[in-house]
């Protein structure tokens, strides 16, 4: 009895081994030629990819390089990123200044929403604003990182970004928008170095608190002739009370930086959009003997 059970179970195994044996032959073989024409296509297909990937990185070089900006010449686009936190909102603001073209065509087309979906994987922003196509006052140079973001062929990167608290959202709603509220100097963080030569006419305004902030760009929407007092961007604010405004021609070379441990300074915009930056201590002093002698 034993020995039939044995007979049936090596009877059932050869059947099986029969099976695999004529299921094996029955594929069809590869050749030589086969098997070449394979790693052939591989290899194309490789090569193609790196050929394609060494066309983007070149594309890309071209793209984002360092490039001087030349004042009251070149444009610069600033684009606007707010995103929440539990403590307040982040205002960040985004530049082509100093590594790539900024393109008018590209940036009116460009809605808020598809840049919003370009951010959507690494800072995730509630709301984005296209905050202008500026030219500088200055000869500028900026802390530029390593971290671009292409908007079609135009590289981006942070230039600063400042904090809104919360109970200011709600009790001034603008300053969550774009530049912050006009004439609203708000605490900024970033690497900026700001150069004004010798005889050059600087816009300043001067706060209600005697705080002294200088335009460092203006919107190309402004009707602006360089050394004319009645086309200043100054002569054509609306100032806020007790807030008061010069065009003062430099004695000297002046340079406002925050390059220092913090890299903490002020930012302001007014009614058109027009960026300043807060003058530190030397340099305000300096501004303030100029503004009682003007």
């Amino acid at each position: 009895m034993k020995n039939q059970y044995r007979y049936q179970v090596r009877k059932v195994i050869l059947f099986l081994g029969l099976l695999l044996l004529i299921s094996g032959l029955s594929q069809p073989t590869m050749s030589a030629d086969s098997e070449t024409k394979v790693i052939l296509d591989n290899l194309r297909y490789d090569l193609q990819n790196n050929d394609d990937e060494t066309k983007a990185l070149k594309e890309r070089q071209q793209i984002v390089s360092p490039r001087e900006v030349i004042p009251n010449k070149d444009l610069v686009c600033f684009y606007t990123l707010i995103k929440p936190t539990f403590f307040y909102l982040k205002r960040m603001t985004y530049t082509t200044q100093g590594i790539s073209n900024c393109d008018p065509n590209l940036y009116y087309v460009t809605s808020n929403e598809s840049i919003k979906d370009t951010f959507r994987t690494t800072v995730k922003p509630w709301r984005v604003f296209k905050d202008g196509i500026h030219k500088l006052t200055a000869v500028n140079r900026a802390g530029v990182n390593g971290q671009f973001t292409y908007i079609g062929k135009q590289a981006i990167y942070r230039i600063d970004e400042s904090k809104v608290g919360w109970v200011d959202f709600f009790l001034f709603p603008d300053n969550s928008g774009m530049g912050g509220m006009p004439y609203f100097p708000h605490t900024s963080r970033g690497l900026r170095d700001y150069f004004f030569p010798s005889n050059s006419q600087i816009n300043v305004i001067k706060t209600n608190d005697n705080q002294f902030f200088i335009l460092t760009s203006y919107s190309i929407d402004m009707k602006m002739n360089d050394n004319n007092q009645e086309n200043s961007v100054v002569s054509q604010l609306n100032l806020p009370e007790g807030y008061s405004a010069k065009l003062i021609t430099l004695d000297n070379n002046m340079k406002v930086s925050t390059a220092d441990p913090t890299h903490v300074y002020f930012n302001m915009t007014d009614g058109y959009g027009n960026r300043y930056i807060g003058l530190d201590e030397n340099n305000t002093n300096r501004i303030s003997k100029m503004w009682s002698s003007n």
